[in-house]
């Protein structure tokens, strides 16, 4: 199953889908931070639940019957269908069909209360029933679906799910560099320039270190410098944000060049801690050097980069992910 995740931002009238009371609400988009769960489509729709006999999609090959609350698993594979384990809502197309007497259908949470409004309310006799049903999930990924009389046939289509997603609209919250991966919940990710490198120590002075249209070159061992500059609130005291990782790429690492050893460490008055990643780098490529919440404490942050060998080592953009403190 293919996915094409999007992500709400507070642009003209967009709406996003909120979870509230056990079930979901369309909420407006313009509100401009909070917990609101994100819109994640499918590139085809897929079949959850069918029970007709012919079909019996999901593993049911009969008709819901009278006062039933018939419990789906809408997360995992199911059907065939294969929701992530992280969605809390789905959003669907639901057919009911072959009605033996007048009824309705109601979607809601598995444990959840039953909803006071129907989804469906098919007819003896009547023509296929669809609808579109946007359902939230128990912690365990499961909804109900409650038929009120007779028997009837289900068919439940799944065109996008719902995940949880913190709106912070001041900041782009995308991934540039992951298009198929979300960043954590209040994450912002800040790119740097590469004129941001500045030398210290090249052994090979001066011709050993120059800067390159998008790129910083360091000929000989030595040791390059970035200011990590945060988000632009940092320490204005609305949300503190501290490094969470930095990406860092070389595209050239020639006779015997190697990367040495990264470390982000903060400065200022009181700066403490220090993150460190002692592996030697000898393929060109990019690496992340991970940050523990709470690990490092400054008024700014700085990365350092070391190099070794008697080759040249390019270096490209640094990108540094940021999360709220705490």
């Amino acid at each position: 199953m293919s996915l094409m995740r999007t992500r709400w931002a507070a642009i003209g009238a967009a709406v996003a889908v909120t979870l509230g009371g056990g079930g979901l609400a369309l909420v407006d988009a313009a509100k401009d931070s909070g917990d609101r769960p994100v819109t994640v489509f499918l590139d085809e729709p897929c079949r959850l639940r069918d029970t007709r006999t012919s079909q019996g999609v999901g593993g049911r090959t009969a008709p819901l019957g009278p006062a039933e609350a018939y419990t789906v698993k809408g997360t995992g594979p199911s059907g065939d269908c294969n929701v992530p384990a992280d969605a809390v809502g789905l959003i669907t197309n639901v057919t009911a069909t072959d009605a033996t007497a007048n009824t309705n259908l109601r979607f809601y949470p598995t444990g959840g209360s039953i909803p006071e409004t129907s989804n469906l309310n098919p007819r003896p006799g009547s023509p296929p029933v669809p609808n579109a049903v946007v359902v939230g999930l128990n912690g365990l990924g499961e909804f109900d679906v409650r038929n009120f009389n007779g028997f009837v046939n289900v068919i439940i289509d799944v065109s996008a799910y719902l995940v949880d997603h913190t709106h912070d609209d001041r900041y782009a919250l995308i991934d540039h560099n992951h298009d198929d991966e979300y960043l954590g919940q209040g994450e912002i990710e800040m790119t740097h320039a590469p004129g941001d490198w500045v030398p210290d120590g090249i052994i090979n002075t001066p011709a050993g270190f120059n800067y390159l249209p998008t790129q910083t070159k360091v000929d000989g061992s030595g040791t390059v410098m970035m200011p990590l500059s945060g988000p632009a609130s940092f320490g204005s005291g609305e949300i503190e944000y501290e490094p969470a990782k930095v990406t860092y790429c070389a595209t050239n690492l020639s006779a015997g060049a190697f990367i040495d050893r990264v470390t982000v460490q903060p400065a200022g008055i009181g700066a403490i801690g220090v993150a460190q990643d002692d592996t030697n780098r000898v393929s060109p490529g990019c690496y992340d050097l991970a940050i523990d919440s709470g690990a490092l404490s400054g008024s700014s942050y700085v990365l350092i980069l070391e190099t070794g060998g008697a080759g040249i080592t390019i270096l490209e953009t640094v990108t540094s992910t940021w999360g709220p403190t705490g």
